[in-house]
């Protein structure tokens, strides 16, 4: 009798393990369930926005003078389409986003947008809706009660904006010159223009001595502009003691003191911050023109040679001391207030000077140029005075067109080249080519897709994206041996364990499913592979949201690809797309180890992008905090002709491996595989099933465990 409850309490405890293991997948289900629930609700939310947003984009292309043509009916289709499709999520999200008074819901520059062209979309909303005629629908947004009210500025810049380049260039010598105009009439005394331009250099350096002090940070200034500034007025100041003591000799040396003391910041007490990179102008390009001319062209005073040669060198340095800066800015593309409001300053410093020398010039009627002496160098300082204005001009126009709009950090335009564009003949030296300058275009040498599906397109689609760094082969006659090393420049991401391969069949990806924070375990059921069309995957690792985000991203714009060019992107392409944007926000907290894998004409492929905009092409790759596990079995086991079910158990071993040893992973083994029909799911495991799969315990009973532990 008790033998067989020995037995049946040890059946029992074995019935009890198999249940609460049943318990414990049910709640991992469970979870997963709610985390695809919540997913499914911000992708919904996402899709309202972007459905809304395209309506509101196709209301602005309705032709008035068109009516009734092709072309509206198939704005007014699209836009009944979307709003059909937005209402039967959330019939009242519609109302919502096209209530101009929702500020909440709808940007700024939106409504800035639709205003400009005379645009209520409050009141379009609900008639295209109701279905109304494209007469009556056209009829309502020209009709006066749809007009904002007039804003003169406003209008002014929105009538610049339209404008071609030429006409703009005009526009801006006409201003030039309705400025010195009207500070001849303002200002008597045309030296004090000079006093003013040092007074606002002075006022453009304390709001940078301020940016040090208040925000620690060097971001987004260049030292070595900073240095040929000092270098020009260590120069300058030595010529003002020599050849004239006056009030200026006084302002440059407050000048040179502060400067000095902002390249000592940048150099040892912020130069963690410091955005080396970035600041890539090589200033002996700068140099020795300067020096050379100085040496040919210099006044013909009665001062000593070398004054004279030093003092035209100061002239020539200070016109184009300003050059690295706008590199270091035309290399980020966005530039904080402080920063702004400095550079700004010098502009409008650069301008009162030359204004000052242009109105002496005019108020002497020529005269002052023989003053200054004979031959090419009256002529030069004017010119350089002149240079040193329109460097800055660009700068200064976008920086007005953002404050009027309301806007604290400045972005630039792929488009901002003007005259700035004339530093593409300046080398720089580093790594990176210099023969793509600074026109800032996408590299579309991966660009290759699979075969046209309807024909073929040379629609670009490479505007307004930067130029990430490519991925240069280096001299090695062992490529595969290569690979492997290029292996150890993956940066290993935190909390997280993502494996992909290539074989013969396609690739195989594989991932864990847990979320962490720090030492937190935030979920246990994260989708960690992405599907960004039916035929590429990419991986998540890293920061969840910065991952999400970009490869929904990169999944528009592979889409776009695909409507546009009548053909599906390569996945070299997408990884490229990808290293692009990456490298479009380098510097800015982002926290992406992603792989991009899939098939294309050319057969499976594999690239490893991370938040740096860094691109690696391998045949394996394994990002996050389990990836050395992950590597070792992958190392030992990778055989390049294997089976589909071998190599999704091979990836399956590797999550699990590394799932058992790194604590900051664990959860789901997802394993996909992508071929040449496209990607599937093989398998969801739960690691704690996989070890007891691969180290299978045998239950025991009472008895014998009694005795084990009477043995010990």
């Amino acid at each position: 009798m008790l033998e067989e409850m020995r037995v049946k309490m040890g059946a029992a405890i074995v019935e009890a393990r198999q249940y609460k293991d049943k318990v414990f997948n049910l709640e991992s289900k469970l979870e997963k369930t709610k985390d695809d629930i919540q997913s499914t609700k911000l992708y919904l939310s996402d899709l309202q926005s972007e459905l809304a947003h395209l309506s509101s984009e196709l209301l602005t292309r309705l032709r008035p003078e068109e009516v009734g043509s092709a072309l509206n009916a198939r704005f007014l289709e699209c836009i009944r389409l979307c709003q059909q499709i937005v209402l039967l999520i959330d019939p009242q999200f519609s109302i919502n986003f096209f209530d101009q008074r929702n500020k909440g819901v709808q940007r700024r520059s939106d409504l800035r947008d639709f205003s400009d062209r005379g645009i209520n979309v409050s009141v379009l909303s609900p008639l295209i809706a109701e279905d109304r005629p494209e007469s009556e629908v056209l009829e309502f947004t020209h009709r006066k009660k749809m007009r904002p009210p007039k804003r003169p500025i406003h209008a002014l810049m929105v009538w610049i904006r339209r404008q071609p380049p030429k006409v703009k260039a005009f526009l801006a010598v006409v201003s030039g010159m309705a400025a010195l105009v009207l500070l001849r009439v303002v200002v008597r005394d045309h030296d004090n223009l000079f006093v003013a331009a040092e007074a606002v250099h002075a006022i453009g350096i304390s709001v940078l001595i301020y940016k040090l002090m208040k925000e620690k940070t060097c971001a987004g200034l260049s030292l070595k502009s900073q240095d040929l500034t000092a270098i020009f007025l260590a120069v300058r100041l030595y010529c003002s003691f020599v050849m004239e003591f006056d009030v200026h000799t006084l302002l440059d040396s407050a000048t040179l003191a502060t400067t000095l003391w902002v390249i000592y910041m940048i150099r040892f007490k912020l130069k963690s911050t410091y955005m080396e990179d970035k600041d890539n102008f090589a200033t002996y390009y700068v140099l020795v023109p300067c020096a050379v001319l100085a040496l040919l062209v210099h006044p013909s005073t009665s001062h000593h040679i070398v004054n004279r040669i030093l003092w035209a060198f100061c002239v020539y340095l200070e016109a184009v001391s300003v050059l690295p800066q706008l590199r270091v800015m035309q290399n980020t593309k966005i530039v904080e207030p402080f920063t702004a409001h400095y550079v700004f300053a010098l502009g409008v410093a650069r301008f009162l000077s030359c204004a000052h020398w242009v109105l002496q010039v005019l108020d002497t009627r020529g005269h002052l140029l023989t003053a200054l002496g004979y031959g090419l160098w009256p002529s030069l300082v004017l010119i350089s005075e002149i240079v040193q204005t329109f460097i800055l001009a660009d700068f200064c126009y976008y920086y007005v067109k953002s404050v009027l709009g309301g806007q604290l950090v400045l972005r630039l335009p792929s488009g901002f080249r003007f005259l700035v564009n004339s530093l593409r003949f300046f080398p720089r030296n580093t790594g990176i080519s210099s023969e793509k300058g600074l026109n800032m275009k996408l590299d579309t040498s991966g660009l290759e897709s699979t075969p046209p599906l309807f024909g073929g397109c040379s629609e670009d689609l490479s505007d307004g994206f930067l130029t990430a760094p490519s991925f240069k082969i280096p001299n090695t006659s062992d490529f595969d041996g290569f690979q492997k090393e290029a292996i150890q420049m993956v940066k290993p991401a935190k909390g997280t364990t993502t494996l992909a391969f290539i074989f013969r069949e396609g690739v195989m990806v594989a991932a864990d499913s847990r979320a962490s924070m720090g030492g937190y375990i935030s979920s246990q059921s994260v989708k960690k592979i992405i599907e960004i069309n039916p035929y590429m995957l990419g991986t998540m690792a890293g920061g969840a949201a910065d991952c999400q985000f970009w490869h929904r991203n990169l999944g528009i714009k592979c889409r776009l690809h695909e409507l546009a060019n009548k053909q599906r992107i390569s996945v070299t392409g997408a990884s490229k797309l990808l290293a692009n944007i990456l490298y479009s926000y380098r510097g800015m907290g982002l926290s992406v180890g992603t792989m991009i894998a899939g098939w294309d004409v050319t057969g499976p492929g594999l690239y490893y992008v991370d938040s740096e905009g860094g691109r690696l092409k391998g045949t394996r790759f394994s990002v996050g905090s389990g990836s050395p596990y992950a590597y070792g079995v992958l190392d030992n086991g990778y055989r390049y002709d294997m089976t589909i079910e071998e190599a999704a158990e091979l990836a399956r071993r590797a999550i699990y491996h590394a799932t058992f040893r790194d604590g900051a992973s664990g959860g789901v083994a997802s394993v996909y595989h992508v071929g040449p029909n496209g990607w599937k799911k093989l398998s969801g495991d739960d690691v704690g099933e996989l070890h007891y799969q691969y180290y299978p315990v045998t239950p025991n009973t009472v008895e014998q465990e009694m005795a084990d532990v009477t043995a010990a």
